[in-house]
């Protein structure tokens, strides 16, 4: 078992997972070290892991985020309309930061201390798709 398989694992077993977030997610549990061929890490386990937590906290009423690797081993969860941005940057380790902007205000900084923005973003997010 490589340990591209590993990283799959991770989420294949955790028991809830949507099978919409693994499909989301699948793609980057593909990818190898160097995807990008200037050397970027292939999303680690505990990007994927918290990526999926993420996905599954805010549930099947959001719009489905564009999902890519970040080139340092993250995942990056992005929602964006002309008036709302939100992106999810989970790192390689599995924390999880936020940048939001809506109604002409952003926040960023670790999700934890920005959650009830993230949230209201999704909202708005949620009512113009």
């Amino acid at each position: 078992m490589s340990g591209q398989d590993l990283r799959w694992d991770v989420i294949v077993d955790q028991k809830g997972i949507p099978q919409v977030v693994i499909e989301l997610l699948a793609p980057l549990a593909e990818l190898d070290d160097d995807w990008d061929g200037y050397g970027a890490l292939a999303p680690r386990a505990g990007a994927l892991k918290a990526a999926a937590d993420v996905l599954v906290e805010w549930g099947r009423s959001i719009p489905s985020p564009q999902v890519m690797a970040s080139v340092g081993g993250g995942v990056l969860l992005e929602w964006e309309s002309r008036d709302v941005d939100l992106v999810v940057d989970v790192g390689a380790e599995g924390g999880v930061s936020v940048y939001v902007r809506a109604c002409d205000a952003e926040s960023e900084g670790p999700l934890d201390e920005h959650r009830q923005e993230a949230e209201q973003a999704l909202a708005l997010l949620a009512l113009t798709s």
